[in-house]
C-alpha cells in the first residue's frame, strides 16, 4: 500500500475517537482501547476498552480515564474509521498524521512512480517482516518480524517488482515474505488477522533518525506490506495475454471537513468542524461518513448527511448529490387508541377502464452516450 501523508493539527481533532492497541508482554495479551485527545492536558486519553464480536462492538467505559505516557520522539500508532485507517502521533508534534492510502497494482510505471525502473527497493526500520516465515513465528507478537534497526544507515532492504516470477511479492534477496501456508486455517496464534510491515521508504537520504520515517515534514510518501490468511490480506490481479497486469481506475480518496453549512439539516452537531476521509468508487458508491448504531431499529445510520451541491475533492472538482433519501418515522406511543377503522368512503375499484398504449418499442441502433454518468464518446 502506498501512503501519502496528510497532517491534521491537534487543535482540529476534538471529538474524534481513535482506537489504540496495547500489548502486555508479561502475559502475552493485548487490549484495544478507545482514545481521545485532551486539549487541556495535551495527552491522548484512554477512555474505554473495546472488543468486536458477532454482534459488533462491545465497549466498556473505564471508571477513570488514563493518559498514554509517551517518551520524547516516541510514535503513537492508532486507528480511526473517521480518518480512513492508521493514524500516528509523534510525541512533541503539533499535529497527527494519517494517510491517503492506495493499493499498489503494478501499473505505477510513470516518472517518479514506484515501478519506473521495473523493480523498486524499499527500506524498513520497524516491524520489518521476515522472509521464510514459519507457523511457530506466529506464536508471539514479535515472531514474524526481524529485529528493528536503530541505525538510520543500516535499514532492512527489500525489493518488489511488477513483473517476473515474484510479481508484487516483497523479497529479501531471493526469498519472499509470505504468511506460512500451514497456519492459514489456524486462529491459535497471535496473528490470525495477518502480518503488516512498518513504514518503508524508497530513499533514506533525507533521514537523520529511524523515526523520521513517521515525520510528515521529512517523509510525505511511504509504503506498507501486508500478508495473511484472509482475503483482505492479499491482492488479486488480472493478467493479460502479454503477461502485464490489467489496470483499473482506483477509487477516489480525499479529506472532507464537515460544517453546519454543508449539512442536509443545517446543523452538523458534534461533527461541525471535524475532518473525515471520504472514498468514491463510482455512481452511488460514496463511503467514509461515520456511522451510528440505531439500537431501537437494529441497524446503522450515518452520523451526518451532506447537503446537495456541496463541493468536495482535493481540488474542489466534485459535487455531492443524494441519489436516495430515507425518512424515518419516529415512534409516538398512545396516539392511536382513539382511531376507528371504517369501510372505505367509496367502493374499492374492481375494473380498469382505458386504452393500453401498445405502440411498437423503438429500435436502438447506437451505443448509449452515457453510462452511470460517464461519457462513452470521450
Amino acid at each position: 500500500m502506498k501512503n501519502t501523508v496528510i497532517s491534521l493539527n491537534l487543535t482540529d481533532i476534538d471529538g474524534i475517537e481513535f482506537e489504540y492497541f496495547e500489548w502486555n508482554n508479561s502475559n502475552n495479551t493485548g487490549t484495544n482501547f478507545i482514545v481521545v485527545y485532551d486539549s487541556e492536558s495535551g495527552d491522548f486519553i484512554k477512555t474505554a476498552t473495546v472488543e468486536y464480536g458477532e454482534n459488533g462492538q462491545n465497549r466498556v467505559e473505564l471508571e477513570s480515564p488514563v493518559a498514554i505516557s509517551l517518551m520524547s520522539s516516541q510514535n503513537l500508532h492508532m486507528f480511526s474509521n473517521q480518518l480512513g485507517g492508521g493514524v500516528q502521533f509523534l510525541e512533541g508534534s503539533t499535529a497527527i498524521t494519517f494517510f491517503k492510502q492506495e493499493f499498489v497494482t503494478g501499473n505505477e510505471t510513470g516518472t517518479g512512480e514506484l515501478f519506473e525502473s521495473g523493480t523498486a527497493t524499499l527500506y524498513c526500520y520497524e516491524n520489518c517482516p521476515k522472509a521464510g516465515m514459519t507457523s511457530s513465528d506466529l506464536d508471539t507478537y514479535d515472531g514474524p518480524y526481524l529485529t528493528d534497526s536503530t541505525d538510520v544507515g543500516s535499514p532492512i532492504t527489500y525489493t518488489i517488482s511488477n513483473s517476473g516470477a515474484n510479481t508484487l511479492e516483497l523479497m529479501i534477496s531471493t526469498d519472499a515474505v509470505a504468511y506460512p501456508t500451514d497456519s492459514e486455517n489456524s486462529s491459535n496464534n497471535q496473528h490470525p488477522w495477518g502480518v503488516r510491515s512498518g513504514g518503508m521508504v524508497t530513499d533514506t537520504s533525507s533521514l537523520s533518525a529511524t523515526t523520521d520515517v513517521y515525520d510528515s515534514e521529512i517523509v510525505t510518501v511511504f509504503y506498507e506490506f501486508e500478508t495473511g490468511p484472509n482475503s483482505w490480506n492479499r491482492q488479486a490481479a488480472l493478467i493479460d495475454s502479454s503477461g502485464d497486469i490489467v489496470s483499473f481506475d482506483k477509487p477516489l480518496e480525499f479529506t472532507y471537513r464537515h460544517e453546519d453549512a454543508n449539512d442536509r439539516t443545517g446543523s452538523a452537531g458534534n461533527y461541525d468542524g471535524q475532518t473525515v476521509m471520504l472514498n468514491y468508487g463510482g455512481l452511488g458508491d460514496l463511503w467514509g461518513i461515520p456511522s451510528l448504531t440505531d439500537t431501537e431499529r437494529g441497524y446503522f445510520t450515518p452520523a451526518f448527511n451532506i447537503a446537495d451541491a456541496v463541493v468536495v475533492g482535493s481540488d474542489d472538482e466534485y459535487v455531492v448529490k443524494a441519489l436516495e433519501i430515507e425518512q424515518k418515522m419516529e415512534r409516538t406511543d398512545g396516539q392511536c387508541t382513539s382511531l376507528v377503522l371504517n369501510d372505505p368512503a367509496v367502493p374499492v375499484p374492481t375494473t380498469v377502464n382505458g386504452t393500453l398504449n401498445n405502440e411498437a418499442v423503438p429500435t436502438v441502433t447506437d451505443a448509449p452516450r452515457y453510462i452511470a454518468g460517464e461519457s462513452t464518446t470521450e
